[in-house]
């Protein structure tokens, strides 16, 4: 199906990058296909500020169970800790490696 096909996969969210990376989320979706194709990862923003009232009701949920887990890894205290607040980890500089990545493809 991508014999002869140049792809790539950007995800974005607000998992911490270390996380991001050891999960690869993505590749686990692409299964067999993982192999041929790069994943990127870039981190977002979540402005608590702007989520609609459904949005919201779903943090406070996804927050109460994390809360209730005995064991919280990096990841989940971050989440606690960013719950409520608008949170921006946008850094532009991230999509250098995209852009050298699809230089590369061109030549």
């Amino acid at each position: 199906m991508l014999a002869n096909r140049r792809v790539a996969l950007v995800t974005t969210g607000m998992t911490l990058d270390a996380e991001a990376e050891a999960a690869d989320a993505a590749g686990g979706l692409l299964g067999n296909l993982a192999g041929s194709i790069q994943r990127f990862y870039l981190p977002g923003r979540l402005n608590y500020s702007e989520l609609s009232a459904a949005h919201r009701n779903v943090m406070r949920g996804l927050i109460t169970v994390v809360k209730m887990k005995p064991r919280k890894n990096a990841n989940e205290r971050s989440m606690l800790d960013s719950y409520g607040k608008d949170v921006d980890r946008v850094d532009f500089a991230r999509l250098d490696p995209i852009v050298e990545w699809v230089e590369a493809q061109q030549s």
